[in-house]
């Protein structure tokens, strides 16, 4: 769900305004989703022209912040060959960009007249207000709608890849197409000279130049390679090299990986830009570096605190707080010792099963067991083995849990994307614990009411809160949650693996939803799926029918975190049913869905990810409880 912000500004128009919204936006969508010329953004000795052009083309949707004095501006840069400005704007429009005009300090929209040909469609954008006396607000309104901008993005890349896909098939089947005539015509002219007498050496000669008049000019990195190989060491070797290590640098952008590169270096070792592909690949090899050093640590600390947060030694989890004291787990230390210190800590387990939790509710409130800041269950200790099909709820607000059977699931698919294959046999050998909804408002906010879940206040859209599915959190939000959890019952929450997901979407089904083949009609919230809530908004959680494992939501609604990092496909990828993390990979899996995808993404074998900082109208996630 990646997307990035351009933001064009012109200096000494806006008051301010500019970097006052930067900051708002900054709050909203991570560093890597926003682009302005300031905060580092462009480093010393780079092309300046080179990477604003990059970036334009990069983005999903552009800004362009409308002052006082921006028509006076622009009137005084009139045709200036360094007038970034309109040098942006129009590479947006001319790339069908989503232009946003963004009006500041009362100013209007200009007129067509008042604009440069290059970007006179920009007169005819819609575009935003910003008022100092409602500035957070009108803020509000332009995020929302970014974020809609940006998921919009995403599905069309998502449709583009297919018409992709045939167009490069159509493009090899010409190219061979082409080949063949090639050939036949060759062979025709070998023939020919043949019969005139040449000798072997001049047919092939003659072969290898009428065929590099053929090539030269077209552009094909892989006929200058065939070429190659046909003749190697013939007369146009070296003519053939150079033209092919133009082409092969020029369809590297700068978002190529460290594997391109090095591909680009095992071919070119000499050639005229691989002082270039080294110095980048050695830049790449930093930040790898930096990002798996991070990654370690997080993991370390992690590991570090599922050691200690089910204790009830004080000291234990104070000496944590000293090995980490800016880690991610420390809201949720800090909540352990203060429950610790209050008494409440005790490792309470408590279960309360179907229909009786209603009934059961009901009589110990009318018997004075709640308390007056918290719910207080007493009810039959889960200390049995648990059996499938079960469901309970360890604390007032803790999620209610379903008992999933050990089974198996084929996980993936044949039809779909080639990250669902190779399709592949998961075996999960013992019964878990997982959510019987995804995580609602009501308990995130206990969450943050018990001075964890890094403080964080979700916004609901205007939604509502309460049964809704919680939105707007990131997977690291969603692991503060659980480490809470956690704590607060003494026993292991944490997020699903990937294959746990799929063995409860599917509960047995080997259809491409839970419910059949086909989307049907209310069977689910998404933009298409014949619900009330379709491509509007989140919509309670249980609204719609279970699957077999009594599992409500479990696609659309909401996209669902898991504690997978990102793979391009399943090669490799464990059977055992356990989470799938590589150093390597910083996105993590995102299953299931939401009220704004369409149908063919709901299916079970649909996989998506996303940032562990990003956040979403459209993301939540859901629990697993080891037994």
């Amino acid at each position: 769900m990646a997307g990035k912000i351009f933001i064009n500004y012109r200096r000494g128009d806006d008051a301010g305004f500019t970097q006052a919204l930067y900051q708002r936006l900054e709050d909203e969508f991570t560093a890597a989703d926003l682009f302005m010329d300031v905060e580092g953004h462009i480093k010393p000795g780079d092309d300046f022209v080179e990477v604003l052009n990059n970036q334009v083309a990069q983005c999903d949707v552009l800004l362009v912040i409308i002052g006082p004095r921006w028509a006076e501006l622009l009137a005084a840069r009139a045709g200036a060959k360094d007038d970034f400005v309109t040098i942006e704007i129009a590479a947006a429009l001319d790339r069908q960009k989503r232009v946003i005009p963004v009006l500041v300090g009362g100013s209007g929209m200009p007129r067509t007249e008042m604009l440069p040909a290059a970007i006179e469609a920009l007169a005819r954008r819609n575009a935003v207000g910003l008022r100092p006396e409602r500035f957070r607000a009108d803020c509000q309104g332009l995020i929302t709608a970014l974020k809609e901008q940006l998921a919009a993005a995403e599905l069309e890349k998502a449709a583009r890849t297919d018409a992709e896909r045939k167009a490069a098939e159509a493009e090899r089947q010409k190219r061979e197409a082409e080949e063949a005539a090639r050939l036949a015509a060759a062979e025709e002219r070998a023939r020919a000279q043949r019969v005139a007498g040449l000798s072997p050496e001049e047919v092939r000669k003659a072969e290898e130049l009428a065929n590099w008049e053929f090539i030269k000019e077209r552009g094909d990195p892989q006929a200058l390679r065939d070429h190659l190989a046909r003749f190697p060491g013939g007369v146009t070797t070296l003519y053939a090299m150079t033209r092919l290590e133009v082409l092969v640098w020029a369809g590297l952008d700068a978002s190529a990986d460290g594997l391109r590169l090095q591909a680009f270096l095992d071919e070119f070792p000499k050639g005229a830009n691989s002082d270039k592909a080294r110095v980048r690949l050695a830049e790449l090899g930093t930040e790898e570096a930096k990002a798996k050093s991070e990654a370690e640590r997080r993991a370390k600390e992690t590991d570090a605190w599922g050691a200690v947060a089910a204790g009830t030694d004080v000291a234990t989890i104070e000496a944590f707080l000293k090995a980490w004291p800016k880690g991610q787990h420390v809201a949720a230390a800090k909540t352990r010792i203060a429950e610790l210190k209050r008494g409440s800590g005790a490792r309470g387990r408590w279960m309360l099963q179907g229909a009786a939790v209603t009934a059961g509710a009901v009589a110990l409130a009318a018997a004075g067991w709640w308390g007056v800041e918290q719910w207080r269950w007493r009810a039959t200790p889960l200390d049995h083995v648990a059996q499938a099909g079960e469901s309970f709820s360890e604390c007032g607000h803790c999620p209610v849990m379903v008992v999933l059977p050990a089974g198996a699931v084929a996980m993936g698919s044949t039809d779909g994307a080639s990250d669902e294959k190779p399709p592949h046999q998961v075996t999960i050998a013992k019964a878990v614990a997982v959510g019987k909804y995804t995580v609602t408002f009501d308990e995130w906010d206990a969450c943050v009411t018990a001075g964890a879940c890094d403080h964080y206040h979700p916004n609901n859209q205007s939604w509502g809160r309460g049964t809704r599915p919680v939105i707007n959190v990131s997977w690291d939000n969603a692991k503060s949650y659980v480490a809470w959890l956690s704590a607060k019952t003494g026993r292991g929450y944490r997020l699903l693996s990937e294959a746990e997901w799929e063995y409860a979407a599917r509960a047995g089904a080997t259809t491409k939803y839970y419910w059949g083949d086909d989307i049907g009609k209310g069977n689910a919230n998404c933009s298409g799926c014949g619900s009330q809530w379709d491509g509007k908004q989140t919509a309670p959680v249980g609204s719609f029918q279970p699957n077999a494992f009594g599992l409500y939501d479990m696609l659309g609604n909401v996209w669902q975190w898991c504690e997978d990092t990102r793979q391009v496909d399943y090669q490799g990828a464990p059977n055992d049913g356990s989470a799938w993390v590589v150093a390597s990979s910083s996105s993590r899996v995102l299953r299931g869905g939401s009220w704004l995808i369409f149908p063919q993404f709901l299916r079970s074998a649909v996989r998506y990810s996303g940032r562990p900082d990003y956040r979403g109208t459209y993301v939540g996630f859901r629990v697993a409880r080891t037994l």
